[in-house]
C-alpha cells in the first residue's frame, strides 16, 4: 500500500519538501499528447441556409397580459439586426416562457440553463480539461455545444456575467475572438481555438463557428440587480432589452385568466372590479410584480372556498382567505421594503377588504409585513 507523505506546514523544512513533491508530481502529471486533439467541425461543408428564421413573432396566447408593445420590440429588434435579446422585468410576468417561445418560433431546437454563481467562462464556452490518459485537451462549454441552436440563458444575472461571457464580447460584436487554448496543448506552436462570429463553410478543427440559427435570448429579474452581479455597458449594449412588465390592465387579466381556468361558469359583469387587482396594484406601487404570484392567490382562494367569487367585495370568511393567500403567496416577496412601505401597504389592503385600523386582522397584517422591512 502507497503511503501518503504528511507535511508540517509549520516548519520550513516540510514546507519545502511538500513544494517539491508537488512539482515532481505535476512534471508527471504535464499532457503528453502524439496526435492533436480532433475536435468535431464547426460547420458542414454546406452551410444551411435555405431556412431563414421567420421575424414575424405572433402574440402567443398561452402567455395573458403580455403587453402588446413587447412583441412589437421583439419582431423590431430581430428585424433591424440584432440577434441577441434580454427579456428583462419584475419577477413573474412570464419571462422565461416568452424567451422560450420566441426560440421556439425561430428554431425547431433549443437549449435553456440558469444562471449559476459558481459558472465560470469554462461552463459556457470551454477550457481544458483531462482527459483520462494523463493528458488534457479543450472540452467546449454549454454555448460551443450548442452553437447550431438557440441559447437560452434564464436568470443571467446570478452568474458574474462579465467573466463568464467576457470571451463573447467580440464575437456578439461580429468579430473573431481567440480563445488562450491550444488545439494541441503539448505543442507550443499548435493553433489557439478561435469563435467565430458567423458560419463559415469548411471552417478549419480549431474554428468554432454557430450558425445563423445561433442566438443568446437571457432573462434578468429587476428586482434582483442590486444584489446580484451587474452587467458592464460594453455587454449590455450587444442585447436588445425587451422590458415585460405586470400586464396593463391588472382586473383585465384576473378576469381573462380565471375564464381560461374555468373559476367562474358565467362572465363577471364589465363594471365589475376584483379585490385582487387592488391589493395587485397597492403592491406594485412599492415593488412591481408579474402574474405569477397573484395566480397562485387566485388558485389558492379557489382551494380554500370552491366556489369563490373574485369579483365581490370582500365580505366574510373571503376576508380571511384573501388575506391567508396574500401571506402564503405574495408577503415573502416584500422582504426588505421600507418601514414606511410596509405601513401603506397594510394600511391600503386593510381598506380594500374593509378592515378597521384597530381589527385584529388588520394589526396582524402590519405587525408581518415590518417584520420583513428594513
Amino acid at each position: 500500500m502507497t503511503q501518503i507523505p504528511v507535511f508540517d506546514a509549520t516548519s520550513p523544512s516540510d514546507l519545502n519538501r511538500a513544494l517539491a513533491e508537488i512539482e515532481k508530481a505535476l512534471d508527471n502529471a504535464s499532457p503528453v499528447l502524439d496526435e492533436p486533439v480532433e475536435t468535431e467541425p464547426s460547420t458542414s461543408d454546406t452551410l444551411d441556409v435555405e431556412t431563414p428564421p421567420d421575424f414575424n413573432i405572433p402574440a402567443f396566447s398561452q402567455l395573458i397580459g403580455i403587453r402588446t408593445e413587447v412583441y412589437d420590440q421583439i419582431r423590431n429588434a430581430l428585424k433591424s439586426g440584432k440577434r441577441h435579446l434580454m427579456f428583462y422585468g419584475p419577477p413573474g410576468t412570464g419571462k422565461t416562457s416568452l424567451a422560450e417561445l420566441v426560440a421556439g418560433h425561430l428554431y425547431n431546437s433549443h437549449r435553456m440553463v440558469t444562471g449559476s454563481s459558481d459558472w465560470s467562462s469554462q461552463d459556457i464556452i470551454g477550457g481544458y480539461q483531462p482527459a483520462g490518459d494523463g493528458s488534457i485537451r479543450f472540452s467546449k462549454g454549454i454555448l460551443l455545444e450548442h452553437f447550431d441552436k438557440p441559447l437560452i440563458i434564464d436568470e443571467l444575472n446570478r452568474c458574474d456575467i462579465d467573466r463568464v461571457l467576457g470571451p463573447l464580447f467580440t464575437v456578439l460584436s461580429g468579430q473573431p475572438t481567440t480563445l488562450p487554448y491550444l488545439r494541441n496543448p503539448a505543442d507550443e506552436n499548435s493553433e489557439r481555438f478561435v469563435i467565430l462570429p458567423a458560419a463559415k463553410a469548411n471552417a478549419k478543427q480549431h474554428e468554432f463557428a454557430p450558425t445563423q440559427n445561433w442566438r443568446l435570448l437571457a432573462t434578468l429579474n429587476s428586482i434582483d440587480k442590486a444584489s446580484l452581479y451587474q452587467m458592464s455597458y460594453a455587454l449590455t449594449r450587444r442585447f436588445a432589452w425587451i422590458l415585460v412588465d405586470a400586464p396593463e390592465d391588472l382586473n383585465q387579466f384576473v378576469r381573462d385568466f380565471g375564464a381560461l381556468k374555468g373559476y367562474w361558469s358565467e362572465e363577471p359583469p364589465e363594471s365589475a372590479k376584483s379585490p385582487i387587482a387592488d391589493i395587485w396594484s397597492i403592491v406594485n406601487d412599492i415593488r412591481p410584480m408579474g402574474a405569477a404570484p397573484f395566480i397562485d392567490v387566485m388558485a389558492y382562494c379557489k382551494a380554500a372556498a370552491p366556489d369563490f367569487n373574485f369579483f365581490v367585495g370582500a365580505e366574510g370568511e373571503s376576508k380571511s382567505i384573501y388575506l391567508s393567500a396574500f401571506q402564503v403567496s405574495i408577503l415573502p416577496m416584500l422582504d426588505g421594503v421600507a418601514h414606511e412601505q410596509a405601513n401603506r401597504i397594510a394600511v391600503n389592503i386593510s381598506n380594500v377588504l374593509g378592515l378597521t385600523t384597530d381589527s385584529k386582522e388588520a394589526k396582524e397584517l402590519t405587525r408581518k409585513l415590518l417584520s420583513l422591512a428594513l
